[in-house]
């Protein structure tokens, strides 16, 4: 398919065009579109015509005799005057009976946006020019400034929010199969940063949450208090929070432990209570975390060996949630 904005061109390839070769297409077109080369089209004989270096026919069509040659770049009778001329297998030429430009930059500008199998051994790519092409470069272009700005971002939770719907609005923009490529490679590389600084971080809340824990039910223990609660300070790190309120269960036989965290990015509020064994007759794990999340209408589940978790939205109410828990057991 060929109309005046955007050509379509199937072709044999038993693997997927790499993306270096499609660069190499892009360039190759875009350089042609820039060079302004006068398109030429004449009737030869099909024999002559055929005997052009370079000539560009489809496999097993039948044509005419007189044929119509057009070529970019070289008229038909030099073609013709030369047909093994060895550089005309660097040009477009083929057999064509439909309508051209009069010159190579009449197209204005060129985008290859896709390239994608569509049968066995068969590849399809589709081409962009004129208006079309210059949006799809500039959209490129756009997206090329979107990820320089998540680039600059601190690696952590703000570049993942930033990051996360980009991929998703990549997939489905109308850009060069090229700029669209090194977009990808520049998230991957962001993506390992992410993961690699989220593992890191969860070493450091574990060591953080279960440090915390311990030394407040030591203290506790110490005042002689009846329980204890502890804002871990590490959002919304579930992980880090079960690590910690079993390191509290080890640490006293005897005191029940509500552990808290806030998660402001997240606005959320979550929750773990530890009720050790000696204390379970007289403290319900599950109740406890039920009025903890009653400011919150947040939700949560447990009970079995004293162990109890939730969360709920709402992070700025972190300290009603406190209270909640405190009054319980002050009753």
């Amino acid at each position: 398919i060929v109309d005046p904005s955007k050509l379509r061109f199937d072709f044999s390839h038993n693997k997927p065009v790499s993306p270096d070769e499609l660069a190499k297409v892009e360039a190759i077109v875009s350089k042609v579109i820039a060079d302004g080369l006068p398109v030429h089209a004449k009737e030869a004989s099909l024999d002559a015509a055929k005997a052009i270096n370079g000539l560009r026919a489809v496999f097993g069509e039948t044509y005419p005799d007189p044929v119509r040659v057009v070529a970019v770049g070289a008229t038909v009778d030099q073609l013709l005057s030369d047909p093994s001329n060895a550089k005309w297998a660097d040009m477009s030429i083929e057999f064509c009976g439909g309508t051209h430009l009069s010159n190579s930059k009449e197209a204005q500008a060129f985008a290859l946006v896709t390239e994608e199998g569509i049968a066995k051994g068969i590849r399809r790519i589709v081409g962009l020019t004129g208006d079309l092409a210059k949006e799809a470069i500039a959209e490129g272009a756009a997206y090329t400034k979107r990820i320089d700005a998540i680039e600059k971002l601190e690696v952590g939770p703000k570049m993942e929010a930033e990051l996360n719907p980009f991929k998703v609005d990549l997939d489905s923009a109308v850009i060069s199969v090229t700029t669209k490529h090194k977009l990808r490679e520049r998230i991957s590389t962001l993506g390992k940063k992410i993961v690699d600084a989220n593992k890191a971080m969860a070493g450091a809340n574990k060591a953080k949450a279960v440090a915390a824990a311990t030394q407040a039910v030591a203290a506790a223990c110490a005042a002689g208090e009846k329980f204890v609660v502890v804002d871990l300070q590490v959002g919304s790190d579930s992980k880090a929070m079960n690590d910690a309120i079993g390191a509290a269960m080890k640490a006293s036989p005897t005191l029940p432990t509500l552990l808290v965290s806030a998660d402001a990015a997240k606005d959320k509020c979550c929750m773990n209570v530890g009720v050790p064994k000696d204390a379970q007759g007289a403290v319900d794990a599950l109740a406890w975390l039920k009025a903890v999340l009653e400011p919150i209408g947040g939700k949560g589940g447990g009970g079995k060996n004293g162990l109890a978790q939730g969360q709920g939205v709402g992070a700025a109410k972190l300290a009603d949630c406190i209270a909640a828990g405190k009054a319980f057991l002050s009753k």
